[in-house]
């Protein structure tokens, strides 16, 4: 059963973290069959009132709405690859429900909090503060993920032309432009503080951390933390909220939202009605969701 699984995440063109989501959530629920008496031997003696069960093993487990509503849509998407490609007959899990998860507004910065963000990071001295404010600008000017972020390669980076190459996913990349601020600040991070932050001309990393090698994801967060605080901040400031950011000056900008999707890695218009009407001032829900 564990094979449907592996061939099933194989399919997946998401991010790796996506797919290491999948991964877990599917193993949690093959785990929990294998603990029933008697447990499936099979994936074709899986019932409705296996999967009914699963979501009530997890709600006295007390997960919180928006997990269950997770690990069930990737129930539901696993038992779909098994019937599409000749598995099973029909889909046990379709017609089990899942909690109903309330949408909240992301959080957005407005310009002003952007400004003092930056200056916090341009005002740190030395070859961090070059790379804390180049990456906080390349962040602000394309909205990348901060998974895509850290696996920027310096040879994605084309100065001349004011552009970055961005790889979402396994096989899709996208060339996104940089502002002229952010175009510079990556030019001075590049040419005056990378090579004395790496540990080897080898590395290929664009951005890295105190001890030369790749900046982790964990790493950006520590970052952002560190120049919410120095600028005042009183909002929760996370990767994402720079990616929200993004999205919501550039539409109140009257850019189409078609081409802000593209740059967000092919979000569709439905997606980005989130944004629409938001005031750049909204402050504090909850940003679990990824866009």
């Amino acid at each position: 059963m564990q094979e449907q699984i592996a061939a099933f995440i194989e399919t997946l063109s998401s991010s790796q973290n996506t797919r290491l989501a999948y991964q877990n959530d599917l193993t949690q629920f093959l785990d929990f069959l294998r603990q029933q008496d008697p447990p499936p031997r099979s994936w074709q003696e899986v019932t409705t009132e296996h999967v009914q069960a699963f979501v009530f093993f997890l709600r006295e487990r007390e997960y919180a709405n928006s997990s269950v509503a997770r690990k069930m849509a990737a129930v539901r998407r696993f038992f779909a690859f098994l019937k599409k490609r000749g598995d099973l007959a029909e889909n046990p899990a379709k017609k089990v429900g899942s909690p109903r998860v309330e949408k909240k507004k992301p959080i957005v910065l407005t310009h002003d909090e952007v400004e003092r963000l930056l200056a916090a990071a341009a005002g740190e001295p030395g070859a961090k503060g070059l790379r804390d404010h180049a990456m906080l600008q390349v962040m602000y000017a394309t909205g990348v993920r901060v998974s895509e972020l850290v696996n920027l390669r310096l040879q994605d980076v084309d100065l001349s032309s004011c552009s970055v190459r961005v790889r979402s996913g396994r096989r899709r990349e996208r060339v996104l432009p940089l502002s002229t601020a952010a175009c510079e600040a990556l030019r001075r991070y590049v040419e005056e503080a990378r090579l004395a932050l790496v540990a080897s001309p080898d590395e290929q990393a664009l951005f890295v951390n105190a001890r030369g090698t790749k900046l982790t994801r964990q790493g950006v967060w520590l970052i952002i933390r560190e120049y919410t605080e120095k600028a005042g901040l009183e909002k929760e400031v996370s990767p994402h909220t720079l990616r929200h950011t993004f999205a919501v000056h550039h539409m109140q900008d009257q850019t189409a939202p078609h081409d802000v999707g593209e740059a967000l890695g092919n979000l569709t218009e439905r997606s980005l009605h989130m944004y629409e009407g938001l005031d750049e001032a909204a402050s504090q829900p909850d940003e679990s969701a990824d866009a």
